[in-house]
């Protein structure tokens, strides 16, 4: 019984051929068919893979080729950089950099002098006029300077970004402000 059973499935089958013009018709077992079958239908896809990416491959570097091309003969542009008056105008990039760093600058050095020597903010200028002038001067134009040259100044090291310089330098402007009128309103040093 296993036998018949078996060889039931090798009962012949006519199968045309794959040509239009032949039109013979072969017996063929059904079981050989389906070996046939199962072994080129596996490579043709595969030849059929291999073709498609021979192809995109193909475009992908006839592509990039172009964008190298493209890319070799177009003229950089530079950005144009703002005169002292647009830098220094009251929407322009450098007044509250300048300011907020000043701040910064500012509060640390009068409550860490105040906490020091207990010398308020007026009696600290009066001692050190000129160096605090200069230190002024020196921070405003290395601030300054970058943004005449056409600087952007939108790139971040990891914490220390913009934003939070402008957040920090807005934060020390109220914060030496409140330092001044603590002063003025104790009459005295604030530490």
């Amino acid at each position: 019984m296993a036998f018949a059973l078996s060889t039931s499935s090798f009962a012949p089958r006519t199968v045309a051929p794959q040509s239009s013009r032949s039109r013979v018709r072969v017996a063929a077992p059904r079981r050989f068919l389906q070996v046939v079958r199962a072994e080129q239908t596996p490579i043709d896809q595969a030849e059929q893979t291999v073709k498609e990416v021979e192809q995109t491959v193909s475009q992908a570097t006839t592509s990039a080729a172009d964008n190298v091309e493209k890319a070799a003969y177009t003229p950089v542009q530079l950005t144009t950089a703002p005169s002292f008056g647009d830098a220094m105008a009251f929407s322009g990039p450098a007044p509250e950099v300048i300011n907020g760093r000043l701040a910064m600058l500012a509060f640390v050095a009068a409550a860490g002098a105040e906490l020091a020597t207990g010398a308020p903010v007026a009696a600290q200028l009066k001692d050190a006029p000129i160096l605090i002038g200069l230190t002024f001067f020196l921070f405003s134009a290395a601030s300054l300077i970058p943004i005449l040259r056409g600087a952007k100044l939108d790139k971040s090291v990891g914490p220390f970004n913009p934003r939070a310089e402008i957040l920090n330098g807005r934060i020390a402007m109220l914060g030496f402000a409140a330092l001044l009128v603590s002063e003025w309103a104790n009459g005295g040093a604030f530490f």
